[in-house]
């Protein structure tokens, strides 16, 4: 069977369709371009009402440019609406998040003859998702062509800040074992990947479920860094209130060619008022503490942040002190989103 993917939002989903493509490999099938496939697996995304608009423009797309090819939907949209994915032209397979690691198995499971408009098979428990702490045994892609790779260390969340669903569509924050980060980075070293960033949904929770707990400057230190070769670490994004001083200290000792001066650290806001209604666990004061403390310790440090503008209630005022407390910062790039 041939299979393509395309994949819309972040980095996790990029790292779980890489890793879907090593699966259909694995077990037989040919991984092509959209226009060759007989299927083609949309990996959606949710994270905002653009983005849910974005995904069912994309499955749309795929069925109009390729109308001979069974659609399968999954990703966080699939998992947040399963009936509108459902319901949209062409689409013969709705797969959860949760279920990713057995997408390619159910897939091959469709009726090859089976009429295109028949009613797609849906694969969803989103009612599961909040007692489950346990992430699909999913294996990184192995392409050295590229000047990175996706190694997933954690998914799911357990905060819940007023304007996110991810918790909904992800469910409770779960650690990969050391010992398999370990042999996954091994196999992305050998393969002579550049660069492996890490990433997850809440890298700063990383180990919290484990036992005994872990920590994420401890994997970084004692098991990741060691084993790096030639490759070096990039680390995706923190929330302010989970850079530890010791991920802090394994910045400023390890930071160049082994792991990147770079951290994005999506604060939301830059008032202290808007922050307690987004649920936020930080402070402003919070913020501009960590940014200087990374700047002074951290030579070329570079640091980006994520802003929604325009939250529910937010007064001329609260704008202004996030547009200066932002102005304030060490900051290299900065995200802006409209609420």
């Amino acid at each position: 069977m041939r299979i393509a993917f395309t994949t819309l939002g972040c980095r996790l989903n990029q790292f779980e369709s890489d890793a879907l493509g090593r699966m259909a490999r694995e077990s037989g099938h040919e991984v092509v371009a959209p226009e060759q496939a007989d299927v083609v697996v949309v990996n959606t995304c949710a994270i905002t009402h653009e983005a849910d608009a974005d995904s069912r423009q994309r499955v749309r797309q795929v069925t109009r440019r390729r109308p001979g090819a069974r659609v399968v939907v999954t990703g966080c949209y699939a998992s947040a609406s399963p009936e509108e994915v459902a319901a949209l032209p062409g689409v013969a397979l709705v797969v959860g998040n949760h279920e990713k690691e057995s997408l390619i198995e159910r897939l091959a499971r469709l009726a090859p003859d089976a009429p295109r408009d028949a009613a797609p098979v849906v694969h969803v428990r989103p009612a599961d998702l909040a007692r489950r702490r346990r992430v699909a045994a999913l294996r990184p892609e192995l392409a050295p062509e590229r000047s990175r790779a996706y190694l997933k260390i954690q998914d799911g969340c357990d905060y819940r800040c007023s304007f996110c669903i991810v918790p909904s569509v992800r469910g409770r924050s779960a650690s990969v074992p050391a010992a398999r980060v370990a042999a996954q980075l091994d196999e992305l070293v050998a393969a002579g990947v550049p660069e492996v960033v890490l990433t997850g949904v809440h890298l700063g929770t990383y180990g919290r479920d484990l036992e005994p707990r872990a920590r994420l400057d401890a994997l970084l230190t004692e098991e990741l860094i060691p084993r790096l070769g030639a490759s070096r670490l990039r680390l995706g994004s923190l929330d302010p209130h989970e850079v530890s001083g010791a991920l802090i200290d394994a910045l400023e000792r390890h930071g160049g060619a082994r792991l990147c001066r770079h951290l994005h650290l999506p604060t939301q806001s830059g008032d202290d008022g808007v922050l307690r209604r987004m649920r936020r666990a930080h402070t402003s004061g919070d913020l501009k503490e960590l940014t200087g403390a990374l700047a002074r310790r951290v030579p070329g440090v570079a640091l980006g942040t994520d802003v929604i503008v325009g939250f529910p209630g937010e007064t001329d005022a609260e704008f202004e002190r996030t547009r200066a407390l932002l102005e304030s910062l060490p900051l290299a790039y900065l995200h802006v989103f409209p609420f």
